[in-house]
């Protein structure tokens, strides 16, 4: 009981201090002077408050260089299309097309500015993230890559179209990215990055001569002649092994044990005589 009385003579004292405080930090927020907070929410400073646009405005906590533009181009919503980024020929301009669209999925014009587009062959000697791109000086719109230049050739109906001519076979990478509409750096647009599958041309397989293909194709004959020869001499052995015997059959099988039996004889008297020999000597 004694100990409940002095808590609450503790906390009687304390209300005109708590008064006091409070007073305080009413007038000094009168005065237009700050007050830090005691929690871990920050107040926003000078600069930091933007405002969205509309009939009536509402302030937003952030910077206002982060408010993102509803129609600058949304990684998420961006495609590209083209058999350029499928497949291409040694030798020959693959060309595919990128469809800018918002944050809402409108389409808007391309705008060059607002993409890069990188095309380099993947290799397992090389790491294709490490690879250092520059722009071509006589060539405005162009990016290359190690050995591939992209280039941007137009617009069509407000897609960028951009084209490349690879000159090796094998696998190209293709990146397409845009800028962050928050600011957050180079994002890739939908699918990217793609993976193109570039044949040398003339041939089926890239990469193989001429003599390859003349000695995959004997080899491939004799083959087929081998599987057919064990086909046959399969069948026949077991044809052979199931068919009735004939009378001139059974006759070649009798003489041929007679002549086994002969054999054998002839045999056994030369061990025999042999013996003879041996034991004539012996005395």
């Amino acid at each position: 009981m004694g100990h409940t009385s002095r808590e609450f003579e503790t906390s009687r004292r304390s209300f005109p201090l708590l008064g006091i405080c409070l007073v305080l930090r009413l007038c000094l927020l009168s005065e237009g002077q700050p007050v830090a907070p005691t929690g871990a929410f920050q107040l926003p400073q000078q600069g930091d408050v933007s405002y969205s646009q509309g009939a009536q405005a509402q302030p937003m906590i952030g910077r206002a260089d982060a408010v993102p533009d509803p129609h600058a181009p949304a990684a998420f919503n961006c495609f590209a299309a083209g058999d350029g980024i499928r497949e291409g020929e040694v030798g020959k301009v693959a060309t595919f097309e990128v469809v800018a669209r918002d944050m809402f999925g409108d389409e808007h014009r391309c705008d060059p500015e607002k993409f890069v587009v990188r095309v380099l062959p993947l290799t397992a000697s090389h790491d294709e993230d490490s690879v250092q791109c520059h722009a071509v000086q006589d060539s405005p719109g162009c990016l290359a890559c190690r050995t591939t230049t992209v280039c941007m050739t137009g617009t069509s109906q407000g897609a960028c179209q951009y084209a490349y001519t690879p000159n090796t076979p094998g696998f190209f990478r293709i990146q397409v990215q845009t800028p962050s509409t928050s600011g957050e750096g180079l994002l890739d647009i939908q699918g990217s990055p793609f993976r193109a599958h570039v044949e040398d041309g003339g041939y089926l397989l890239p990469g193989m001569s001429f003599l390859g293909y003349l000695g995959l194709f004997l080899v491939s004959i004799l083959g087929a002649l081998f599987l057919v020869t064990l086909f046959f001499a399969t069948a026949w052995q077991r044809w052979k092994r199931r068919r009735p015997l004939s009378e001139d059959d059974l006759e070649i099988e009798r003489l041929d044990r007679i002549a086994e039996g002969l054999e054998e004889t002839r045999r056994g008297r030369e061990e025999r005589a042999a013996m003879l020999e041996s034991f004539r000597v012996r005395k």
